[in-house]
């Protein structure tokens, strides 16, 4: 996937360099890993680097600010991320990269993602342009769940990764991954996947805040949880968890179309789960 910086959420609405230091270490630069790791080419235009951070500091005046530990550790990620190619235009359409629509409609041309920095502007995970939508990351998380829709990372990373306020784990065994296996079944559409992100999604919201949860998981005997969830063809997704102090444990799981848990990937899971530390 082609991933294109967005130069108009780049406009001086930082109101320090470090308050701009911390989007970048905070989201940005995890992003830039992220897109290493699935394979993606981020772009630039040949103005990235002359875009303002603050009111008076651009981009390219950062890589010679002096005496700040911070910028000295991500100076050589900043300078590829402003100056460093591939550039997405050539020169003749560089000549127009200040018309925003440019970098929007190429983008779009190219099936790809724009990565915007933090901007009032650019908080949506999507842009519409003359009907069309763009997909737009702007947080490390809303980078994970565009590569994860574009199926560039699987479960185990896209929930290990995420950030929920809450360590994430799938119990692996003997390099067996016992929970990416249920995810791995060739009869989960698309459609089953984005019903089971979102429901899991809102469960662990739930865990985190200490919220009800009773409608997305069952409460089973010796800490053991069950979370459900519907799926097309009237069929049940389920995964075995335990719960502790700073971290979800995800175990093994099944789909189903009844409602009686089987027998054996219950005693599967109170096994597993007596090898969790």
């Amino acid at each position: 996937m082609d991933v294109l910086i967005n130069d108009f959420s780049v406009d001086g609405q930082f109101e320090s360099v470090d308050d701009f230091v911390e989007n970048l270490s905070t989201d940005i630069l995890p992003l830039f890993r992220h897109f290493e790791t699935t394979k993606c080419v981020v772009y630039k235009s040949f103005y990235t680097y002359d875009r303002l951070v603050t009111s008076d500091v651009k981009l390219i005046d950062i890589l010679h600010l002096k005496g700040k530990p911070e910028i000295q550790r991500i100076k050589s990620r900043l300078s590829n991320l402003v100056s460093d190619e591939p550039f997405w235009q050539n020169c003749e359409t560089s000549m127009v990269v200040d018309n925003f629509t440019v970098i929007f409609a190429e983008t779009l041309k190219r099936n790809g993602l724009l990565l915007s920095f933090r901007h009032s502007d650019y908080s949506e995970v999507s842009i519409e342009l003359a009907g069309d939508e763009i997909q737009n990351c702007h947080s490390e998380n809303s980078g994970l769940n565009h590569l994860y829709n574009a199926e560039l990372i699987d479960e185990n990373y896209f929930y290990c990764k995420v950030k929920n306020g809450i360590n994430i784990e799938f119990f692996t065994q003997d390099v067996k991954n016992h929970t990416q296996e249920i995810f791995n079944d060739t009869k989960l559409t698309y459609y089953d996947k984005q019903a089971i992100k979102n429901k899991l999604l809102s469960l662990i919201k739930h865990i985190v805040n200490g919220t009800d949860f009773a409608n997305l998981s069952k409460n089973l005997s010796g800490g053991l949880w069950e979370f459900r969830c519907d799926i097309t063809d009237t069929r049940t997704f389920r995964i075995f968890y335990v719960l502790k102090s700073k971290k979800v444990v995800f175990l093994n799981g099944f789909i189903k179309k009844t409602q009686q848990t089987p027998q054996k990937e219950l005693d599967k899971a109170k096994q597993l789960a007596k090898l969790v530390k």
